[in-house]
């Protein structure tokens, strides 16, 4: 039976594996999770288990560059590999994928995958951005595989010569676990009062317009612009309706927001925030447009989701952005770092509630159509299994290996 270890920086981005998880288990392979934990009570952690029976090791991974810590966590992860032995190593994020591929190279692991979820390089320059790039070429470099989670993440590293273009690739849409359109983001679902519950909570009436974000609450989430626009959309009301904005998020030490922003933010009383909430479709029930104004994304999930739940997405031209979203067909693409443009958009929906349920309707098609969570998951199995037999390791054998193991199509 191969075995297989996903490493990610935080146990956040473990929540991306849930259910394909359980499908590697049921196709023959033993899986296990890596990730940092906070010492003080990991609700993410717990929120992970519930969900995924499977053995959780705890290692220190750093999201900034910390040469002695790095090298403690590359040294904890080479131990680990030596001591279970994998055929797979499956890595996730930058720091992750670098400290991750280069303890299972040095410990043998036959099989290293790289999955890009995002460049981060992409909002950096001078030796930081040279630094990291350097950084991604190493992972690239020492991986059997790089997956990345969208087309314009793909070309974008190409461009930037992380990995040669036949040893990178995309799985059918994107994406790295695809999107439970028919279950946990299925607003049909959901009781009829799901959204209302949160709107009571807040204050916001049923009959206004509210804008949506979801995620950290920094500077490269677009948070800056978002707010600047806010400042000519809150006043606006539509006959007797209000406009509110809800974000949900928490402030963060790397890449902050400006104190103004945050006194907007805490002062304005039609901007509400609450903390991040893994039970997120809620959330989106109680929204009737959903925002991410983002620098750089890798593929934005919470697009995926937010448009599953029928919602139509304001978001950017930028990497990734652009995967998350057809631009007049299922959402709005503005250019990054433009507040009049997102507000002119922002604008645009609250005004015309037709436009709102035309993209909407558009946008959660699309999700049902090209990001099945089972042709992702199948898709990624395939892959395992190509590399495993290149590397002459045992294959899991069951129906759904057999089933998966048909060539896939790959961008």
């Amino acid at each position: 039976m191969p075995k297989l270890f996903h490493v990610t920086t935080v146990t956040h981005t473990l929540h991306f594996l849930i259910g394909q998880i359980s499908f590697m288990q049921q196709s023959g392979m033993e899986v296990h999770a890596v990730s940092s934990v906070n010492p003080t009570g990991d609700e993410k952690l717990d929120f992970f288990r519930q969900h995924e029976n499977v053995e959780h090791h705890p290692v220190e991974i750093s999201r900034s560059l910390t040469p002695v810590r790095d090298l403690i966590s590359t040294w904890s992860l080479f131990r680990l590999f030596r001591k279970h032995k994998p055929e797979i190593v499956h890595a996730h994020t930058p720091k992750a994928g670098l400290v991750a591929i280069l303890a299972s190279f040095l410990a043998g692991v036959p099989v290293r995958v790289y999955h890009i979820h995002g460049l981060r390089f992409s909002t950096l320059t001078g030796w930081k951005r040279m630094l990291v790039i350097a950084c991604e070429k190493l992972t690239c470099k020492l991986a059997t595989r790089v997956l990345c989670v969208s087309r314009s993440a793909k070309a974008e590293a190409v461009v930037a010569g992380l990995a040669r273009h036949g040893n990178i690739r995309v799985l059918k849409s994107g994406s790295i676990n695809g999107l439970d359109a028919t279950g946990r983001f299925d607003p049909d679902s959901l009781p009829p009062d799901a959204g209302m519950e949160v709107r009571n909570r807040l204050g916001i009436a049923e009959d206004d317009v509210v804008i949506g974000f979801i995620g950290r609450l920094v500077r490269d989430k677009g948070i800056e612009e978002l707010v600047d626009a806010w400042k000519t959309v809150g006043s606006t009301r539509i006959k007797q309706q209000q406009a509110h904005l809800l974000l949900v998020g928490d402030y963060e030490s790397q890449d902050p927001v400006s104190d103004e922003t945050k006194r907007l933010i805490e002062s304005d009383w039609t901007i509400h925030r609450l903390d991040y909430d893994p039970e997120t479709p809620k959330l989106y029930a109680a929204m009737d447009v959903f925002c991410l104004p983002s620098y750089r994304e890798g593929l934005p999930y919470v697009a995926l989701e937010a448009a599953a739940m029928r919602l139509p997405v304001i978001t950017t031209n930028a990497t990734g952005c652009v995967d998350g979203v057809e631009d007049g067909i299922t959402g709005t693409c503005v250019s990054v770092g433009r507040s009049d443009a997102l507000a002119a958009a922002i604008k645009r929906y609250t005004y015309d509630r037709g436009l709102r349920l035309w993209h909407g309707n558009a946008g959660r098609r699309r999700i049902l159509q090209e990001f099945r969570p089972a042709a992702i998951w199948e898709a990624t199995l395939a892959e395992y299994c190509e590399l495993l037999s290149s590397s002459n390791c045992d294959l899991p054998a069951s129906g759904e290996v057999r089933k998966a193991t048909r060539p896939e199509k790959v961008a």
